[in-house]
């Protein structure tokens, strides 16, 4: 089993906007493909203004088939254009995490004791 981490950091002002137009327009399409996410989630102390949505797959090839299969889809490409328009994204970061521990695929997503499910090591040990 693998996690796709995907963060991305959007202009100061914008989320709600990015928010509603992948709620209205993004969604359905994205979820009837990939299937549901582990979660979606909006940062609130640390780096601001960042969506960080997580994905499960059972492999690399899976995530590779089901993207391409969104990447295909006429309603996701629509949504896309309307996002870029937006112009609300600055960075995007993705990850692959795959289980450090045996674990099953009920608890995959470990939480830290800061709440974070998509811990990065910057080096910073403030």
């Amino acid at each position: 089993m693998i996690v796709d981490c995907r963060t991305y950091t959007l202009r100061v002002g914008t989320q709600n906007a990015f928010v509603e137009l992948y709620e209205r327009y993004g969604r359905a399409v994205q979820q009837r493909v990939l299937g549901e996410p582990v979660g979606w989630y909006a940062s609130e102390i640390g780096a601001l203004n960042q969506i960080v949505h997580l994905w499960s797959y059972r492999s690399l090839d899976e995530r590779a088939r089901r993207r391409a299969a969104l990447g295909r889809e006429p309603a996701w490409q629509s949504y896309l254009q309307r996002a870029m328009s937006m112009n609300a994204i600055t960075r995007q970061e993705n990850q692959i995490l795959h289980p450090a521990l045996r674990q099953d695929a009920a608890s995959a997503v470990a939480v830290d004791d800061h709440g974070s499910d998509c811990v990065r090591d910057d080096g910073d040990e403030s």
